[in-house]
């Protein structure tokens, strides 16, 4: 049995839903995330083009360690770094990174990365995501975990019943993921197995108005789709309804789109 199967269109649509996380204590990062990114992260993304995307990496252990005013010296460095930097470097086409070298700012006691991309056409024009070692195969990990538990019962209800089968990934963090990096590792993970859904998008939770990304939808990934609202939408999750409450919809619900 699937998580929610339902009529959109005439169409039956399977779907599954797993949260990915990108290594285990992720949680408590997160939790620290606003007292130690988000004043660089608010200081430095007013001063930057609005109409381009910029991504901060730092090692995950290299704030975590700071206090007080060495933490705030290390965001007036890095802020004043960002702001003369970010304007020289190459901009990415869209999906895509041009790989930035690890660079040691005097002052920042950790290597630092900064990528500069083409938007994605949602008002998020500076970020930082933090770095953990061997994360991407942890997350790789996480991924085929993901499809092994999900891909089967999605597959069974595309043989047995017509199904289109869509997976739902949801991330709850927003310093280690994004919809860039996901798509690599879950295209790498597909291309183990013989059962993908047809569908598989990440949303992003973290957030009140969600972020839904399409990874890959028939044989078109996220990185093959070249209009910007197409790449991403919002959702106001306070205008969600909770269908999966009521008994009769859990297995089956007829759905009008």
């Amino acid at each position: 049995m699937v998580e929610l199967a339902c009529h959109i269109k005439g169409q039956l649509y399977a779907l599954e839903h797993t949260g990915i996380e990108p290594f285990t204590g992720h949680v408590q990062v997160d939790a620290e995330a606003k007292r130690r990114i988000q004043p660089l992260v608010e200081r430095v993304a007013a001063r930057l083009p609005q109409t381009e995307e910029f991504e901060l990496q730092v090692p995950v252990d290299g704030l975590a360690v700071l206090r007080g005013k060495q933490l705030d010296d290390v965001h007036d460095t890095l802020a004043e770094w960002i702001e003369r930097i970010a304007p020289t470097l190459p901009i990415a086409p869209i999906g895509r990174y041009v790989r930035s070298p690890s660079v040691l700012v005097p002052g920042v006691p950790f290597p630092v990365r900064l990528h500069r991309m083409t938007p994605i056409g949602l008002p998020n024009n500076f970020q930082v995501n933090l770095i953990v070692s061997d994360v991407e195969s942890r997350r790789l990990d996480r991924l085929r975990k993901a499809l092994s538990d999900k891909c089967p019962k999605l597959a069974g209800w595309k043989h047995s019943c017509g199904a289109k089968s869509v997976l739902i990934l949801e991330q709850n963090d927003i310093q280690l993921t994004n919809a860039h990096i996901v798509t690599e590792t879950l295209l790498a993970a597909e291309r183990e197995i013989s059962n993908r859904a047809d569908e598989v998008y990440l949303v992003m939770t973290c957030i009140d108005r969600w972020i839904v990304y399409p990874l890959r939808v028939g044989d078109r990934s996220y990185f093959d789709i070249t209009n910007p609202e197409d790449r991403a939408w919002e959702i106001d999750s306070a205008k969600l309804q909770d269908i999966t409450k009521r008994p009769a919809l859990t297995r089956r619900a007829e759905v009008d789109r």
